[in-house]
Order: structure tokens, then C-alpha cells, then sequence
């Protein structure tokens, strides 16, 4: 968790929202890390649980109707149809907590009805035979890194073995080097400061002159 943090930055939580399995080692890392996000649980995964002992079609559409619940009006709406059907399965999905897998209750600033984590499981899914290769890419990355700190030149190696070409300027058309510094109008040439052929190659490349 404090990685994400790295990479979302200095964050409480309080603009972020987190959708889990319950697991306690997650609740609690979200808990310490972000104190102030929004703790979404997974409602397939309640769904699963609560299913084990309220079984049925009509049940299950009355507990999906109440987690898909856009206010509390309509939520309670599915609860009371949900008692009249099986009183003990609308007790049950109150000692779940609807506060924090129900629609109805999520936070508005954040702007996401999300309430199953099933887009993140089908992406681990897919992806999990490629992961082995993420470490090999973060070595080759890691010595291109290392490599180019080493280099004093503006832009990287590849681009500097290709920075010889031509730029139209009214009738003219001129021969630019990065590396060597030189344009066939010769003012770079000559004077060390980057003639206007020179810096519209190096914006093009968006280095500095």
C-alpha cells in the first residue's frame, strides 16, 4: 500500500476510494495509509457469503435491486420487499453493512457508482501470465537508465544517432546536427548559439538548446 501511495502521491484518501474482498490485511493497510478514503467491499463477494444461507432466484434479484439502489428511498424499498419474502435474509443484509457495499451510500465527490471489484479480477486475469516478464522489462529499463545518466547530451543516444536532418526555411533548405552542433547556415556553427533551424529541431525533440 505505501508503493501506491508513492505513486498517487501524498494523499490522506480522502479523494480516493478503494473496493476490496473483505480481507482484513487490507482493510487495515488502506485504514493506516490512507486514513480518510472510502472503503468500498465488494458486493459480489457479500453477495457470495449472504447467498450461503438465503438461496433463490427472487432473493437474488431483491438483493441486487437493493445494492444497485441509487438513494435510500429506493434501497429500502428493495429491503421491504426483501423481508416480506424472507425476514431473515433482510437482517442478514443489514449485518453486512450496506453502508459500505450499497450505491445509495457511496460518496458523491468521488464520482464512481463502482461496487464489485470483478474489472480489476478480469484484468489480473489476463495479465497474469505476463507478469513474470514485468521484472525483465524493469531490469532492461533500470540499465537504460543507468546508461543514459552517464550521457551529457540533451536527448538519448538513439534519437542522437539520427539527429542529421533537413528543415525548410522560405526558399532555403538547411542541414541540421544536434551532435555535432552545426547547420549549413553555419551561425551555429560560428557563434555557439543555436541558429532558428537548430531550435525548431530541438522543439521538435523538446530539449532545451
Amino acid at each position: 500500500m505505501s508503493e501506491l501511495k508513492k505513486n498517487v502521491g501524498e494523499s490522506d484518501g480522502s479523494d480516493l476510494t478503494f473496493i476490496s474482498d473483505e480481507h482484513q490485511s487490507i482493510l487495515r493497510a488502506v485504514s493506516i495509509v490512507f486514513p480518510l478514503a472510502e472503503h468500498r467491499h465488494c458486493a459480489r463477494h457479500v453477495y457470495a457469503n449472504w447467498h450461503k444461507t438465503h438461496k433463490g432466484d427472487e432473493l437474488k434479484m431483491i438483493f441486487w435491486k437493493a445494492v444497485k439502489a441509487y438513494n435510500e428511498a429506493d434501497l429500502n424499498d428493495a429491503l421491504h420487499e426483501m423481508e416480506k419474502v424472507s425476514p431473515s435474509a433482510m437482517v442478514a443484509f443489514k449485518a453486512c453493512n450496506p453502508y459500505v457495499f450499497c450505491i445509495a451510500y457511496v460518496r458523491r465527490n468521488i464520482r464512481c457508482d463502482v461496487i464489485v471489484s470483478n474489472i480489476v479480477e478480469t484484468f489480473n486475469g489476463y495479465t497474469i501470465n505476463a507478469r513474470r516478464y514485468y521484472g525483465c522489462l524493469e531490469a532492461k529499463n533500470g540499465d537504460e537508465k543507468a546508461g543514459y545518466g552517464k550521457s551529457v547530451a540533451v536527448i538519448c543516444p538513439r534519437i542522437m544517432s539520427e539527429v542529421s536532418f533537413q528543415v525548410s526555411h522560405y526558399l532555403d533548405t538547411l542541414t541540421i546536427n544536434l551532435e555535432s552542433q552545426s547547420c549549413t547556415c553555419r551561425k551555429w556553427d560560428l557563434s555557439d548559439i543555436p541558429c532558428c533551424h537548430a531550435v525548431s529541431c530541438m522543439f521538435f525533440y523538446q530539449c532545451s538548446p
